[in-house]
């Protein structure tokens, strides 16, 4: 075999194995969210940035709905649809269990990103809370929500998935 019949065939099989890496993963979609969620003591609130890819936010939103919500033709019912699915997926718990109220700041939306940001109302828990990440359970069985808790200097890690969805974060001050 020639070394250009080599670079041709080498090339080929290059094409189709990137053709079959894009259909695995057209069937095997892999489905994310990003969250920074920095605890502001003066305040006694959870600043969160949310980040979520447009195509599953749509998905998990016309589950909730039961209908198709196309993000761009929503117009200004969007946020309100945002603030609902939010309160419903992405909960902050006190230490008795009380669930920690949103206040909707706003959010960047385009076709490639969309990030979400609000705040919860932790100023009656100062000890223990329990945060859960429940988006996309209505529209993937294998979410992955790599979180990062901020609490002064110090950032902590953690991957949240369907089987481990809740993360107790400490804010008290030792």
């Amino acid at each position: 075999m020639s070394r250009a019949t080599s670079l041709v065939l080498a090339a080929t099989l290059a094409l189709i194995a990137g053709d079959t890496a894009r259909s695995a993963a057209a069937l095997h979609p892999y489905h994310k969210t990003l969250a920074e969620v920095e605890f502001v003591a003066e305040r006694g609130v959870l600043e969160v940035a949310f980040w979520v890819w447009p195509p599953d936010l749509a998905a998990a939103l016309s589950a909730r709905s039961r209908r198709r919500v196309e993000l761009e033709k929503e117009g200004a019912k969007l946020d309100a649809m945002l603030r609902a699915w939010l309160g419903d997926v992405f909960v902050v718990r006190g230490k008795s269990g009380e669930v920690c109220a949103h206040t909707w700041v706003g959010k960047e939306l385009s076709q490639e990103s969309c990030w979400l940001y609000f705040e919860v109302d932790v100023s009656k828990s100062r000890e223990v809370l329990e945060l859960e990440n429940r988006a996309y359970f209505a529209v993937t069985g294998s979410p992955l929500h790599l979180t990062t808790f901020v609490r002064g200097t110090r950032r902590t890690v953690r991957n949240l998935t369907r089987e481990a969805s809740r993360w107790r974060l400490p804010i008290s001050a030792s």
